[in-house]
């Protein structure tokens, strides 16, 4: 028997008294077996996605107004380069290539502190561009 149970951890390391019982509960299915517990970060959301895309639409159409102008997907590319990690990707041939990160495959967290580096980068802010929050723009974070 496999039963998934997804557990929010606040910053602190901690879950809420709710989830504790949520969580004793399902392990009650498993009285007298042993159990492996997997803990993992969950990709970033669908929401943050689109906050990162409205992101870069805002940053190329402000930037336009200012004469630099290059497209939301050059932007992107731009802010990957400057904030996201480089990977060793492995290759059929056997050989292994130096890639960014893919947005796609950042955590929650990850992304949170992305929109952060790119709402706070230097460039940006001395043009006089402020990046609304996702709770500005009228999306929940």
């Amino acid at each position: 028997m496999k039963k998934t149970l997804t557990i929010p951890v606040n910053n602190a390391g901690e879950i809420n008294d709710a989830n504790v019982d949520n969580l004793l509960t399902a392990l009650a299915a498993f009285a007298g077996k042993i159990c492996s517990v997997t803990i993992q970060n969950h990709k970033r959301t669908n929401r943050q996605n689109r906050y990162l895309h409205a992101i870069f639409n805002e940053v190329a159409e402000f930037q336009a107004n200012a004469g630099r102008v290059y497209s939301a997907r050059v932007w992107k590319e731009y802010f990957k380069e400057k904030y996201l990690p480089i990977e060793l990707e492995g290759y059929p041939d056997g050989t292994e290539r130096e890639t960014i990160k893919s947005t796609a495959q950042l955590t929650t967290a990850e992304c949170a502190e992305f929109a952060d580096k790119i709402r706070n980068d230097e460039a940006i802010l001395e043009s006089g561009q402020y990046i609304p929050t996702p709770e500005q723009m009228g999306m929940l974070s």
